[in-house]
């Protein structure tokens, strides 16, 4: 939640934050901190999903024998 931790940081600071795509303020928006806080959780769930199926891939690809990236470029 380094994000959250950030914007509060410079909002303390009296610095405003707009979110152009999700369109948040932090200073107007009164649920503009909940709407933050959970497109921050999507985010890390989905960091963490990609994360998942990179490992399950890599994992596949070593138990086929097959080489990944970093091996075949001492090849």
């Amino acid at each position: 939640m380094d994000a959250l931790q950030q914007t509060r940081l410079l909002k303390r600071m009296g610095i405003e934050v707009y979110f152009t795509e999700d369109g948040i303020w932090t200073m107007n928006d009164e649920d503009g901190e909940l709407r933050l806080t959970i497109m921050a959780t999507l985010a890390q769930n989905e960091s963490k999903k990609t994360s998942m199926r990179v490992k399950a891939g890599q994992m596949v690809t070593f138990q086929k024998g097959g080489l990944r990236h970093r091996e075949r470029a001492w090849l």
